[in-house]
């Protein structure tokens, strides 16, 4: 699973490629990364401005398999497909 992140004086961005997951963060209240305000208007605009800008350094850089176009590149994960998970396979029942 790759991440990328971005950050500024006031926000932290991470970009989750794993389903296109995103986190973020406003530093100046909430240093600990404890709340992730994805949902927020304001926030959505934050987001934006800060993926854009991984998207342009990853361009400049030659870093094109981050990209799907003028986005950063989104794959699924599937859970069963990641893990193979034995029952039993701690001892334990499994229920």
């Amino acid at each position: 699973m790759q991440r990328y992140m971005a950050v500024n004086a006031r926000c932290k961005y991470i970009y989750s490629e794993s389903n296109g997951i995103e986190e973020p963060y406003d530093l100046a209240n909430d240093l600990h990364e404890l709340r992730n305000p994805a949902a927020a208007r304001g926030e959505k605009d934050v987001s934006r401005r800060l993926r854009r800008e991984i998207v342009r350094w990853r361009a400049e850089n030659g870093d094109l398999t981050a990209l799907d176009g003028d986005n950063l590149r989104r794959t699924a994960f599937h859970v069963e497909a990641e893990c193979h998970f034995r029952a039993g396979a701690l001892g334990r029942p499994w229920y």
